[in-house]
């Protein structure tokens, strides 16, 4: 995938996650663009690795929608019902 300075791609699913040392690879496909690759993320905490791996697997399993945000450098994945969940819950 390649990415401008800014991008946001929605309504992704997560085909697998594996772990392999301190990265995390993500594969995902779907979206309105038909969308298909993989992402790494490298976690060196481990407990912080072991959180984000629990929550993608978590969202893998449930079918969960998830967006991608490219930034420059910077990439996101992100479940919008989730945050949208949270944001509802502190009004």
């Amino acid at each position: 995938m390649r990415f401008d300075e800014s991008d946001l791609l929605q309504d992704l699913l997560i085909f697998d996650v594996q772990r392999d040392g301190q990265d995390v690879h993500v594969d995902l496909y779907g979206g309105r663009d038909n969308v298909c690759g993989s992402v790494r993320f490298t976690f060196p905490d481990a407990t912080d690795r072991r959180r984000n791996l629990t929550q993608l697997r978590e969202w893998q399993r449930a079918g969960v929608p998830v967006a991608l945000l490219a930034y420059g450098d910077t990439i996101t994945l992100l479940s919008e019902r989730a945050l949208l969940d949270r944001c509802l819950q502190g009004t």
